[in-house]
């Protein structure tokens, strides 16, 4: 039979004959039944299709004793996707989200109403609804040899659990998307291929053959997917399966999915965080200008929020700071202008919270206080020594008040040479080290000397 004609048939006999039975099973080589995966939306011609039905904790329902897969310890929410070109050294794996600092978890599954033996294999997926094969990789390090295939054999001896550990999440270059997601889909259809009884006598060149004609309609899957996936959101699939005595994988459950993982080295899903903040006190009528340094942000997606909570920690009133895309310096750092407080009738200050926030996904940082002060003509005339514990400034320097005008020329926190400003500012160094790392990856000398002057000068004229 030519390859074009198994081709044909194939395709016949997957919509004419599995169709009407798509919820059937077949026996496994250790006598179970075996039930097919549910499809993904770019593999739905290949395999058949199974409709669990799921309790309120998310696992599937044991009323038939069907084998079912849970999840004991689900993955971290973050965690950071390294490209290929920073994978040299040691760096921390994918640890399970119950650890602490007494005990280290990883992401673990266990097989449910299974005897014998089986395997339990853990992939990458999109974090959408239907979810699908993600275009990053997801490796470990065996013997200094990366490893793509995560299997693990399950039994009684060992409770049917899985414990995933070392496992690393490799970023893709734009380059490689294609091939990656390509490479994944070959796989998946030879897997359907060798677990059809109508084809899999035919051999592995035959199947080849096969592989090789619908080769120009997985390309352009690839192609299409690349362009879609969330590249900063990702979700483990969990599989469990037995082998044939010719290879095939026999899925012995339905798939199960994690909770999402999000990339905390991307500005669009990473931790938001206020480092340093030049001033934390103004005018109750705002427009103070106030530069802030911050972890990795996405200048069209962030915001500086002011809000203020009464006594019963509800919030009252909240606005946001005043500034454009323009005054988002290298993702690093953000100058802004103060919003009014809700009145400027105030005769003594009122603290209030300031925080980072991303429209998209609501994420916030960690909020810090902010005094409004009253204007100088309502204000109570309260006589009282200068103490050395009077700030408006969140910087561990010099602690006195920045009194508006007053310039670099005289400032004592911003005179001087670069390195004693820095010295005299205490700039996280992990932030800077961050922030001009990312900067010399432009190749623009230029770039690095703009945003030291950024960090040693406080003349950031915004208008609005």
């Amino acid at each position: 039979m030519a390859a074009s004609d198994v081709t044909l048939f194939y395709n016949n006999f997957l919509v004419q004959e599995l169709q009407p039975c798509q919820t059937g099973s077949w026996p496994s080589p250790n006598g179970m039944n075996m039930y097919p995966p549910t499809p993904s939306p770019s593999a739905s011609s290949l395999s058949g299709h199974f409709s669990p039905t799921y309790s309120d904790e998310g696992e599937m329902s044991s009323t038939l004793d069907r084998p079912y897969l849970r999840i004991v310890e689900q993955p971290v929410a973050g965690f950071r996707f390294r490209y290929r070109s920073e994978m040299q050294g040691a760096h921390g794996s994918l640890s399970g989200r119950k650890e602490s600092s007494k005990k280290k978890t990883f992401p673990t599954v266990e097989l449910v109403n299974f005897d014998g033996e089986a395997i339990i294999r853990c992939l990458l997926y999109t974090a959408d609804e239907k979810p699908i094969p993600h275009m990053h990789q997801l490796i470990a390090k065996e013997n200094s040899r990366e490893v793509l295939d995560h299997e693990i054999v399950v039994s009684e001896r060992n409770g049917y659990r899985a414990e995933f550990k070392g496992l690393g999440i490799v970023h893709m270059s734009k380059k490689d998307l294609k091939k990656e997601l390509l490479r994944k889909k070959e796989i998946m259809l030879m897997e359907e291929l060798k677990r059809d009884d109508d084809l899999s006598c035919l051999g592995d060149e035959m199947l080849k053959r096969v592989l090789k004609e619908k080769m120009p309609q997985l390309e352009k899957e690839a192609k299409i997917e690349a362009g879609k996936i969330d590249p900063n959101k990702v979700k483990l699939c969990f599989q469990a399966f037995c082998r044939g005595p010719l290879g095939q994988v026999f899925h012995v459950c339905e798939e199960i999915f994690s909770d999402t993982i999000q990339n905390m080295k991307s500005a669009e899903t990473g931790e938001l965080k206020i480092c340093r903040m030049d001033r934390v006190a103004g005018c109750c009528s705002g427009k103070d200008e106030i530069f802030i340094l911050v972890e990795k942000v996405c200048k069209k997606n962030i915001q500086v929020r002011f809000f203020e909570l009464d006594d019963q920690n509800r919030e009252i009133w909240s606005d946001i700071g005043l500034f454009t895309e323009h005054d988002v310096h290298h993702q690093y750092a953000i100058v802004f202008r103060t919003p009014p407080y809700k009145t400027t009738d105030i005769r003594e200050s009122v603290v209030v919270k300031v925080e980072l926030l991303r429209p998209k996904d609501g994420a916030k940082s960690e909020a810090i206080s902010f005094t409004y002060k009253p204007l100088r003509r309502l204000a109570k005339r309260v006589h009282h020594a200068p103490s050395s514990s009077d700030s408006f400034s969140s910087f561990e320097g010099p602690k006195r008040c920045r009194p508006p005008g007053l310039g670099s020329d005289n400032d004592p926190m911003l005179s001087g040479s670069e390195a004693s400003s820095f010295n005299s500012w205490n700039l996280p160094s992990d932030v800077i080290l961050e922030a001009m790392k990312d900067i010399a990856l432009t190749n623009d000398p230029s770039d690095l000397n703009d945003f030291t002057q950024f960090i040693l000068s406080s003349d950031f004229s915004s208008k609005f």
